[in-house]
């Protein structure tokens, strides 16, 4: 294999490295909020498209790096003679692969905050904003009254009803 493809196969795999890291660190700490927001098996599925569109992005970033110059494909022959050349393609081509990976968690996260503001502007003007659940607070000392009566109601006429079968 010649000189030229080495460099662009280790260009490539260095891509991949990149976009594998991606795909752990990042899609690691997204898998939770993705989760909280699809319920538990539709995050699971969502996190993982998600991930794979960050790979992808990643990897058409180091593809997207031209190996030829500005005389169009005639130019392989000058950048193969030029071990410099190549060296500085396979860092375009890693610097390319970030690039496209960090655009791609901007925009979005860009859609992600105007979708919540959206939202919640839209609840908020509707007034539909949810009450804490459970039972108003000033209703839960006379609920635990009413309970405590009536366990002693309970236990009066289990009383009662013990103490009249014993004079049988």
């Amino acid at each position: 294999m010649p000189l030229f493809m080495w460099y662009y196969c280790v260009g490539l795999g260095l891509v991949l490295l990149v976009g594998t890291v991606f795909y752990f660190v990042v899609g690691g700490h997204i898998a939770a909020p993705i989760q909280g927001i699809f319920s538990r098996h539709g995050g699971r599925m969502w996190g993982r498209s998600f991930r794979l569109m960050l790979v992808a992005n990643v990897v058409i970033g180091g593809l997207a790096v031209q190996w030829y110059g500005c005389g169009g494909y005639a130019d392989y022959e000058s950048i193969a003679q030029d071990e410099r050349r190549m060296f500085e393609k396979t860092t375009e081509q890693v610097s390319g692969a970030l690039r496209y990976g960090s655009r791609f968690l901007l925009v979005t996260a860009w859609i992600s905050a105007l979708c919540f503001a959206v939202l919640a502007h839209g609840r908020a003007s509707k007034g539909t904003a949810k009450e804490p659940a459970g039972p108003p607070k000033e209703n839960v000392a006379s609920h635990a009254a009413a309970t405590k009566t009536d366990q002693s109601t309970t236990c009066n006429r289990n009383r009662k009803s013990s103490t009249a079968g014993d004079h049988l």
